[in-house]
């Protein structure tokens, strides 16, 4: 009697001091949660595990909403299926990846994707998912491009004003530049 009851005694002092509490913060408070890139865990059909507040955010979904549904379906362009998705892809391969950028047709957005295996044992047993917003990285790449363009017309153009006396060989020039280098079709 005396070893069951300190059997017994040492599983509530385990129980009921250690392992309930640690528990409890666990479901309450997830250390990822703090991060504020969207990252979820999921399994190797792409159903999502576990998702921390920012992914929750980014998908509009509830506290306790967002296991046990596709990954696709809440971060990945609607516009692809599941077979065309390249991130979808790679998760059923188990194959990580790093800085995959994808955008979404209709909301104009950018993402940038990076996969991470997690291993049980010897096997894969699915894949860390984040997804960063990289929308205004992508506009500000598009204007330096945009400006880019418009001084190798303005250079070109300069140069042309400087070798060219004719003037219609001027016009000719002058559009063409337009077209080739700024990229201004209706020149």
């Amino acid at each position: 009697f005396k070893l069951f009851a300190y059997w017994l005694i040492y599983l509530a002092l385990i129980e009921f001091t250690l392992t309930r509490p640690f528990r409890a913060m666990a479901r309450q408070a997830y250390t990822y949660d703090a991060i504020p890139e969207p990252i979820c865990m999921v399994d190797r059909e792409g159903i999502v595990h576990q998702l921390n507040s920012a992914a929750r955010l980014a998908a509009r979904l509830g506290a306790d909403e967002g296991t046990g549904r596709e990954c696709h379906a809440l971060f990945h362009p609607p516009e692809l299926s599941r077979e065309q998705c390249p991130v979808c892809q790679r998760i059923r391969r188990s194959e990580p990846v790093q800085n995959l950028e994808m955008a979404f047709a209709g909301a104009e957005r950018w993402h940038e994707i990076t996969l991470s295996p997690i291993v049980w044992g010897d096997s894969p047993a699915g894949m860390v998912h984040v997804s960063r917003d990289i929308t205004e990285r992508k506009k500000q790449e598009q204007r330096i491009a945009r400006l880019n363009r418009i001084h190798e017309v303005l250079s070109g153009i300069n140069s042309a004003i400087v070798r060219i006396r004719e003037r219609n060989e001027l016009f000719r020039d002058t559009c063409r530049i337009a077209v080739e280098k700024g990229e201004f079709r209706m020149a």
